[in-house]
Formats: structure tokens, C-alpha cells, sequence
């Protein structure tokens, strides 16, 4: 079911859990469809099975999912749709959206569905003009009734709220730092400031916020703080000898063998996997400095 020309975009928010129904439901909805334009408007349900008839012929529909691929793998879309097999391609946002680009310059167009963070999304493709509209490809009654969605209405990255739909999110606050166990006491910091001590001088490595997308936001968040601010990101920065990298794996790496003590800001979900792996590698507790 590879798209004709561009790729639908669904947009998760930065989120702790995620409604299955809703973005199985996003999935079939957004495959690039014929319109029926002879036939009049049809109705919503006849329209439905029309979807999924054609779903059907085509017979497969090609998912980038950045994050959250467990939705796909678990089964529940194959079994509710035998006869479609899905595909998804799994990643950072990043680097999937890198994929799309390289794949769209290739003349290749492979994917029906981008479901990710809403800068991969923005900053490659939409401003890249990769996307067709997801909003002519909602269907069932209880997408389309505003009422249900919260504050009544459907939200759109993107100026035209056409493109890039949003339609799940919850708050996400401060920049946990990663740090090594081995090298590392969490109880001796009590506050960003103490990551400024001599000692951590040329141990620290950040995300560089130019190469990863969705990586400012834990930056806002110092930026922003009464109690730190654009000072301690200049102290931070300017006195500590921080090594940038744009790989969050190798920051990853680099931590779990003793390269460097502290990720600041957080590597997320890359450090609670090498964490799970027995590396040792962890995150400080959010709020406890």
C-alpha cells in the first residue's frame, strides 16, 4: 500500500501511554485512498467499508513508527484486519524522518503512515513539503465529532490544520541528566548548579540540540527556571568543557563505559534500556534536584 506521492503524518506528543484503539483506528484511516467523486457523498459507514475493501486489495500498509513499534507488533491491528499485513519500520524520530527524506530524494515512496514526535515531523516533513493532508482522510463519526476530542477540537501542528494531527499528548517536564553508577553518587547533588563542580569538568556529554530534533525542550526547561536561566546554561557550556555529540546511542555508550559521568540533558528511554541490560547506568529522580 505505498503511498502515491507523500506520507500521512500522525504526531505523539511527548507521553507515558498511549490509547491502542485510537491510533490503530489513525493507521487505516490515513492510507492514500481514490476519491469517489461520481458517486456523490457517501455515507460515513459505506465510505468505512470502501476504505477497507481497497485496504484490502492493496493488501499491506507501510508504517514509520518512531517509538512506540510495540502498538504494531502486538497483533491487535492484524487481527482486527487479516487480510491487510502491516509493515512498520521502527526508530527515533530522527533518524526515521532522515529515512523518509533520503528515501523521497531516491524517488522512493515507501511509506503510507508517519507516527512520531512533532519536531521529525515539522522540521523534515512537513517543512520539507513530503506530506499529503491526513484531515480528508478521517472517517468514522467518532474521529470526526469534535466534541469528544478535548477543548472540542481537532489540533494540527501545522498552520493549515491539514498535515500533522495530534491526537495524543500529556505533559512532560524537566531534564533528568543520565549519569554512570560506578562513577557517579546521585546523593551528592541536590541541585543543576553542583553539576558545575571542577570535577565534572571534560566528564559531561550533551545532546547537541542542532543535529537531534525534540531536543531543546529539556533546554527550555533550564532556560526558562527562575532558579537556573540563560546563566547557568552560559556557566554550563562555557566552564565545564561539555562534549556535543548528535548520536544518542554513542552518548549512550560513552556513558555505560566510563567515557563520561553525566548526559546532560537526559538520554530517556536509551539509558533505561542499557539500564535494563545491566549497564551501569542510570537517571536521577525526577524533581530531586
Amino acid at each position: 500500500m505505498a503511498a502515491k506521492n507523500r506520507v500521512r503524518a500522525v504526531n505523539l506528543l511527548v507521553t507515558k501511554s498511549i490509547l491502542v484503539g485510537s491510533i490503530l483506528g489513525l493507521l487505516i484511516l490515513c492510507v492514500s485512498l481514490p476519491v469517489f467523486a461520481g458517486e456523490g457523498r457517501p455515507l460515513r459507514q459505506q465510505e468505512w467499508e470502501r476504505t477497507v475493501r481497497a485496504a484490502e486489495e492493496e493488501g499491506q500498509l507501510t508504517v514509520y513508527i518512531a517509538g512506540y513499534g510495540a502498538i504494531i507488533d502486538s497483533g491487535a491491528f492484524q487481527r482486527a484486519f487479516p487480510k491487510i499485513k502491516v509493515v512498520s519500520i521502527t526508530g527515533s524520530g530522527t533518524d526515521l524522518s532522515s529515512r523518509l527524506a533520503a528515501e523521497r530524494r531516491a524517488g522512493k515512496y515507501l511509506a503510507d503512515v508517519y507516527n512520531g514526535g512533532g519536531n521529525s515531523i515539522y522540521q523534515t516533513l512537513y517543512l520539507g513539503k513530503m506530506l499529503d493532508p491526513i484531515k480528508p482522510a478521517l472517517i468514522l463519526p467518532e474521529v470526526l465529532d469534535v466534541s469528544k476530542w478535548w477543548e472540542g477540537k481537532h489540533k494540527y501542528v501545522d498552520r493549515e490544520g491539514e498535515f500533522v494531527f495530534v491526537y495524543e499528548g500529556n505533559v512532560s517536564g524537566g531534564a533528568s541528566p543520565s549519569y554512570n553508577s560506578k562513577l557517579l553518587n546521585p546523593n551528592e547533588f541536590k541541585s543543576y548548579w553542583d553539576f558545575l563542580n571542577p570535577k565534572l569538568k571534560g566528564k559531561i556529554v550533551s545532546i547537541d540540540v542542532r543535529k537531534i530534533r525534540g531536543a531543546g525542550a529539556p533546554w527550555q526547561y533550564l532556560y526558562y527556571h527562575s532558579q537556573l536561566g540563560p546563566e547557568y546554561i552560559r556557566r554550563l557550556y562555557g566552564e565545564m568543557d561539555v562534549t556535543l555529540t548528535g548520536d544518542l546511542r554513542q552518548a549512550v555508550d560513552w556513558l555505560a563505559t566510563g567515557r563520561f559521568t553525566l548526559i546532560l540533558p537526559s538520554q530517556g528511554s536509551g539509558t533505561a534500556m542499557a539500564k535494563n541490560q545491566g549497564l551501569p547506568v542510570d537517571e536521577f529522580e525526577p524533581y530531586i534536584i
